[in-house]
């Protein structure tokens, strides 16, 4: 016999599991030790740009630096985040088809808009997301 569980349960379940996939799928399609070289290297320029001590002229190669380590850290990352969005993307409109009627509220406190479905289930995915970010060590 099976015991049906309730709708807020289930919206909690299925934020856990996309969380738990996009970031598994962004760990496995991202180069992570690029990304940590470069992610160093963008906090070593932005140091030594925030340190600089000297006149206006030697500002410009060390903000292009800052830049460039920058932009070569987000190209790295874009992809794989990109990717990594699309079984997001599915189930969130897939929820939105079975949960997403308007007179439905999943929680019992807050404002109307915040009763919906997408409250609960973008809280506990981003939740998720973070934990497995840290727990996995994803750059």
């Amino acid at each position: 016999m099976t015991v049906p569980l309730p709708d807020l349960v289930k919206i909690v379940l299925w934020a856990a599991l996309c969380g738990t996939l996009s970031m598994g799928l962004y760990r496995l399609l991202s180069p992570q030790k690029r990304l940590a070289a470069a992610k160093d290297d963008a906090t070593r320029t932005r140091q030594t740009l925030s340190g600089y001590d000297g006149s206006a002229d030697g500002l410009p190669p060390l903000i292009r630096a800052s830049l460039l380590a920058a932009l070569r850290h987000m190209g790295l990352c874009l992809g794989p985040a990109l990717v990594s969005s699309i079984p997001v993307i599915a189930i969130f409109l897939w929820m939105n088809t079975v949960y997403g009627t308007p007179a439905q509220e999943y929680l019992p406190f807050g404002p109307s808009w915040f009763r919906a479905w997408y409250v609960p289930f973008s809280v506990v995915m981003l939740a998720v997301s973070m934990v497995i970010k840290k727990a996995w060590r994803i750059v």
